[in-house]
């Protein structure tokens, strides 16, 4: 017996036609008892069109929870759905095929993308044949009415990021209640079948809403004829007639039908999408909130994607990490080879952003090589070299300290020459773009500051106690943390505990390195990974960026200044900060002075009110002020080179 679900009051309602294929509707009943998540209140309707005995006899003797409804004859699948639709409760109506088989987590994705888009009128997911390749991952339309499903016979991993699209199949199809009922369902002049579920989302299109494709909404599903191969043709052909004389301005606007050519079925997803430009980034790997610079690459992602482009993500080395944030965001993630990936077909990218020196040298001769179109920018995360000069002199083994130097003096040649290979420059300081512009022949440089949605914390003193070290450990054991925290427990913490005995500093980070585990004390607490560092900042009176070398901006630092807690920091921890910080930071490179301007900030109400005050000043007039944004120079970027393009053939 399958035992599908009940509740009393479904949020979603599932609607099915059961026509003559018994046991695919096994199947698929099955499919649901198994992966309906109780979490979702749903109810489960099957209106028994036209019905076989075989399929009656499925519904009346194999399975519960599940409301049937009868139609002695067919209704064709518009009329039924509506039929189907009209004894529905839930806010969401899912239409789904009498032979689809969903996947576990398929509910979950579509109704959190429903819950978190109130523009999204109607959710498809990724449909797969039974032998796991894509059959479906949304549908285009071309001029001449005929449609496409997007990546048909590609590996299932294809096309797995969120997007909108031209419309999706109703196989497996979530459409708000709501939207349905405002556009009258679907047409049931379409009978019996075919062009009624693309005309339903370009209904629900023209209503102002988007129609969305969610990966993460996995269906099982093999495409067959209506009734032969002949009938079928027919049914198509003039249920097509029907359609393009409904939507002729909606056709005129897309691409003459090239389902063979991928360049053509790439221009299309892109036009559904509404995304005139297309940026590919590079990067070491996939961007995270944590450590090294990707929390800034996190927020560039998040922002061009705010911003409207169609935003492809290359990480040179990662494998196997979580992407569900960035591709619920809308970005498609690639794999390396970089060079596979540029030469395929209707790969034509506007921009291209490259980051980090190391492995920069085969980026750019394959983006020249292959992508010519495309304005090339270096994010200039970190001058890095600087960051190894710097570790060289607080290391006290010679010949470690002579490969440090060797190594910043080969990465030093290679910074220093990448400003003229590249269209554009960004930098997040402007002491490290002043270096950059300095250079002969140097690209354009710009400073895109580290941004935050961080709201400051307004607690006051007395609701807050101890000291605070945010930290990631991906740098491993000779990284500047290490050194930092190194350098804080042996010369600084001691006079610290001697005036304050119940100091505490908490620090944070996943998987320290053994050698921060072996400092551990009760007046250095590890912490471990913190999921809400709004609540640490709140809890804390002071940070400290006891940092001695390193490059770019110190994260940490800014961090808890856009958090409102007052920083005591050395002078490279409080390094690229920006001009408007430098009055809150007084660098303090030796310990005894550390140590007793923490303290007093600790313990003087008067002292730490009055930094207080003044973060909380600075931090508003960092708010009033105009900052440049990765849209606006990419935009400058695209026109530059347009009008270059335009020169050379007017000289031509």
């Amino acid at each position: 017996m399958i035992r599908l679900l009940e509740h009393g009051s479904p949020r979603v309602s599932l609607l099915i036609l059961g026509f003559r294929d018994a046991p695919g509707l096994r199947r698929c009943l099955a499919a649901l008892a198994a992966n309906l998540p109780v979490t979702i209140p749903s109810e489960t309707i099957v209106l028994a069109n036209g019905a076989s005995d075989e399929v009656l006899s499925v519904l009346r003797g194999e399975v519960t929870g599940v409301r049937v409804l009868h139609s002695p004859v067919n209704l064709g699948f518009a009329r039924g759905c509506n039929r189907a639709r009209a004894a529905a409760a839930g806010e969401y109506l899912v239409l789904l095929n009498d032979d689809a088989e969903v996947e576990s987590g398929w509910l979950e994705a579509l109704v959190q993308t429903a819950d978190g888009d109130p523009h999204a009128g109607a959710i498809g997911g990724k449909m797969l044949d039974h032998a796991g390749r894509l059959a479906e991952a949304g549908q285009v339309i071309w001029r001449d009415g005929s449609t496409l499903g997007v990546g048909r016979g590609d590996p299932q991993n294809a096309y797995s990021y969120l997007r909108r699209v031209d419309y999706c199949s109703a196989a497996a199809l979530l459409v708000r209640a709501e939207v349905w009922d405002a556009v009258g369902g679907m047409d049931e002049g379409y009978f019996p079948a075919y062009y009624e579920d693309v005309d339903l989302c370009l209904a629900i299109r023209a209503l102002g809403y988007d129609v969305l494709y969610q990966p993460r909404a996995r269906v099982r599903h093999d495409w067959k004829a209506f009734s032969g191969i002949d009938y079928s043709t027919f049914l198509q052909l003039r249920m097509r007639k029907r359609f393009c004389a409904r939507w002729p301005d909606f056709l005129a606007s897309c691409e003459p039908a090239q389902p063979d050519d991928p360049s053509a079925v790439e221009r299309a997803v892109l036009r559904a999408r509404g995304v005139p430009r297309r940026v590919l980034i590079v990067d070491d790997l996939l961007p995270t909130a944590v450590g090294s610079g990707f929390g800034r690459m996190l927020d560039s992602v998040d922002e061009l994607v705010h911003d409207g482009y169609a935003v492809t993500f290359c990480p040179r080395f990662a494998v196997g990490e979580e992407t569900t944030h960035l591709e619920d965001a809308g970005v498609e993630i690639v794999r390396p080879p970089l060079r596979e990936h540029l030469a395929e077909p209707g790969r034509l990218y506007d921009v291209v952003i490259v980051s980090r020196p190391f492995a920069i040298e085969a980026d750019l001769h394959a983006v020249r090589d292959l992508q010519p179109q495309a304005s090339i920018f270096y994010d200039c995360e970190a001058l890095a070299h600087r960051r190894l000069f710097r570790q060289a002199k607080y290391t006290a083994d010679a010949k470690a300290r002579a490969k440090l130097m060797a190594d910043g003096q080969a990465l030093e040649s290679v910074e220093l020459e990448l400003p003229r290979r590249v269209d554009h420059v960004v930098c997040v300081t402007e002491e490290e773009a002043a270096v950059l512009r300095a250079i002969d022949g140097a690209a354009p440089v710009d400073v895109i500051a580290t941004r935050s949605t961080a709201e400051p914390t307004r607690e006051g003193f007395d609701a807050r106690t101890g000291a605070v070290f945010v930290a990631g450990w991906l740098s491993g054991a000779d990284g500047p943390n290490v050194d930092a925290l190194h350098w804080f427990a042996e010369h600084v913490l001691p006079r610290v505990v001697e005036k304050l005995p119940s100091f505490r500093l908490l620090v944070t980070g996943p998987d320290p390195p053994e050698f921060v585990r072996t400092i551990a004390s009760p007046n250095l607490v590890l912490v471990g990974y913190v999921a809400d560092l709004r609540a640490l900042y709140a809890s804390a009176r002071v940070a400290v960026a006891p940092v001695r070398y390193g490059s770019g901006v110190r994260i940490k630092t800014l961090e808890a200044l856009l958090h409102g807690v007052p920083v005591v920091a050395t002078t490279i921890g409080a390094e690229g900060c920006g001009l408007e910080a430098r009055r809150l930071l007084e660098p303090l490179d030796d310990p005894t002075e550390f140590a007793d301007r923490l303290t007093l900030m600790m313990t003087d109400r008067v002292t730490w009110e009055a930094a207080h005050a003044e973060v909380m000043e600075v931090l508003e007039t960092r708010r009033l002020a105009r900052q440049p944004s990765w849209s606006s120079l990419l935009t400058e970027a695209q026109m530059r080179r347009s009008s270059g393009r335009f020169a050379l053939q007017a000289r031509n």
